[in-house]
């Protein structure tokens, strides 16, 4: 009776704790630091747009039954703002995916991790030149020394390991990704106000999975398909439903509270929390570097919310408007603060 009674209070605790931006962001680069293990179970000749589409299709079909009463609600306004779904979708759903997956056939994690280490950097310089935004020192400061920690713990405390790096081809496709990425990331702040971030994610998704398609049918027709075997399914699994489905979901709920630029600064929780469970689940040591990264990670996010700029609640941007209904506007959200490295992210 009483594991009866604690299981709800705890879900209830856990959706309030995911209510808040940051906490979605921790557990958005907690799930994607998950892919460490998860990349594991996928053989290294899966193709990158089967391994793309059923990821996706997967986590379509766990959030359509969860959002279509939000998505059948908000049809109108969704359907008033295709073009920037239909953008989303193609960015942080198809083309990142695509790009990824492709890189890492032919290049290593350390490489895919320098290269999204870099993200937090480029969308707080893609704001500035987006929306001129303002970026205090702390911001500054804190996006470097964050930036420090997570190179720390991708070169394990050895320069030397850097210096004896090689970039191939598969780096141009992470670079390709990283960049798709933070126009995915620059994009998500012109969500409109009155559109919630599920229903708006949920569209993405779909709108994702519809450019996949033909590329799926396509190298299905050529004999190039996804062989389920049971470590390969358990992955497919992991990335569709807890990659996918709630790590985009929460990272999508981060962004619109604090913006790309403040959100971006928790990539860097990537590689510590990849890391980490390489230690618990894949029996690799743990060592004092994981440890130097992971205070640097945590001091660096803790600097850039000091003294923070003012963000623009979305409401407020001109490129915001819709065409609502009258009245509508008192039903719209209020916003709630004053908004893979290895084979699967």
């Amino acid at each position: 009776m009483n594991a009866d009674r604690k299981a709800p209070a705890l879900g209830r605790a856990v959706g309030a704790a995911l209510s808040l931006p940051q906490p979605a962001l921790v557990a958005a680069t907690l799930l994607w630091g998950g892919n460490f293990v998860a990349g594991k179970a996928l053989p290294g000749d899966v193709p990158p747009v089967a391994i793309s589409f059923w990821r996706w299709s997967l986590a379509l079909l766990l959030l359509l039954p969860l959002g279509f009463g939000e998505v059948h609600r908000h049809r109108a306004l969704l359907l008033a703002h295709w073009r920037l779904i239909a953008a989303v979708g193609a960015t942080g759903i198809a083309g990142y995916t695509l790009c990824f997956y492709q890189a890492l056939a032919a290049t290593t994690a350390i490489n895919a991790l320098l290269f999204i280490s870099t993200a937090p950097l480029l969308i707080t310089l893609a704001n500035w030149c987006v929306f001129r935004d303002r970026v205090t020192p702390w911001q500054v400061l804190g996006t470097v020394v964050s930036s420090l920690g997570a190179v720390v713990v991708i070169a394990h405390g050895d320069a030397g390991r850097l210096l004896a790096l090689r970039f191939n081809r598969g780096d141009l496709w992470i670079l390709a990704g990283v960049l798709v990425w933070v126009a995915y990331s620059i994009l998500l702040r012109r969500r409109p106000s009155a559109l919630p971030p599920r229903p708006f994610f949920t569209a993405s998704v779909l709108a994702g999975v519809a450019l996949l398609a033909p590329l799926y049918c396509w190298q299905f027709a050529r004999g190039e398909r996804l062989a389920l075997t049971g470590p390969a399914a358990a992955g497919v699994l992991y990335v569709a439903l807890g990659a996918s489905a709630l790590g985009y979901a929460c990272w999508t709920r981060g962004v619109a509270a604090l913006g790309p630029d403040r959100a971006g600064t928790f990539l860097h929780l990537i590689p510590v929390f990849g890391t980490t469970m390489a230690v618990i689940f894949l029996g690799e040591r743990l060592a004092p570097y994981h440890l130097v990264g992971a205070a640097l990670v945590a001091g660096g996010l803790g600097l850039a919310s000091l003294r923070r700029a003012p963000a623009v609640p979305v409401a407020a941007r001109p490129q915001m408007a819709t065409n609502l209904p009258q009245g509508a506007a008192r039903h719209a959200p209020q916003p709630q603060f004053g908004p893979a490295a290895e084979r699967a992210h």
